[in-house]
């Protein structure tokens, strides 16, 4: 039984019930899963707080991601802990599709850009026609998040591009027909 915020994976095979979190395999006892780590709301949560070259592992559930062409790790970097840094020509991390399914959703991620060409993509998701993503500066030098159904594409542009060399805290909200753009919660 799957109630409140569970999401049973497609290799689920148990008869417990779960109330919270993400749920895959075989498990043994409804104990394991209460306590299982779990945010409200949070579907999956990459932190890298683990050296990998090959996976982003999800702190919540089974959505690991792939690195490809191994970014550097490190543990800590300018006050962040665990972090990837991409030479911004052919590394990048490949997430579960799942992350991009959802009508209403909260991207959020934290970028220590280090400034360079216009328009990089910190984040990716869909094809050539169908797409949404986030790059620190466009043409015009503003930050700016955009989406594409294939037909219609609208963008979300900052009033300027990140600051190069200083974190910032990206969030990106879809509800409905609205979009927000945060930067730094402003």
């Amino acid at each position: 039984v799957a109630s409140g915020q569970s999401i049973f994976d497609g290799d689920y095979a148990d008869n417990q019930s779960a109330s919270k979190g993400v749920q895959y395999g075989w498990l043994e006892s409804e104990n394991y899963i209460n306590n299982r780590p779990y945010e409200n709301n949070l579907y999956t949560s990459y932190d890298f707080s683990r050296p990998s070259q090959k996976i982003a592992y999800d702190k919540y559930a089974s959505t690991d991601g792939y690195i490809k062409n191994e970014p550097l790790w490190e543990q800590t970097r300018s006050s962040a802990d665990g972090t990837l840094t991409f030479n911004g020509l052919n590394q990048y991390v490949v997430t579960d599709n799942t992350l991009a399914d959802f009508k209403d959703i909260e991207l959020r991620t934290s970028i220590l850009w280090k400034g360079g060409k216009s328009n990089q993509k910190v984040f990716y998701f869909g094809n050539e026609k169908s797409y949404l993503y986030f790059t620190p500066s466009n043409e015009n030098n503003k930050s700016e998040f955009v989406i594409s159904n294939g037909t219609t594409t609208q963008k979300l542009t900052a009033s300027s591009s990140l600051v190069a060399g200083e974190w910032s805290i990206i969030r990106i909200i879809l509800s409905g027909d609205t979009a927000k753009l945060i930067i730094n919660e402003k």
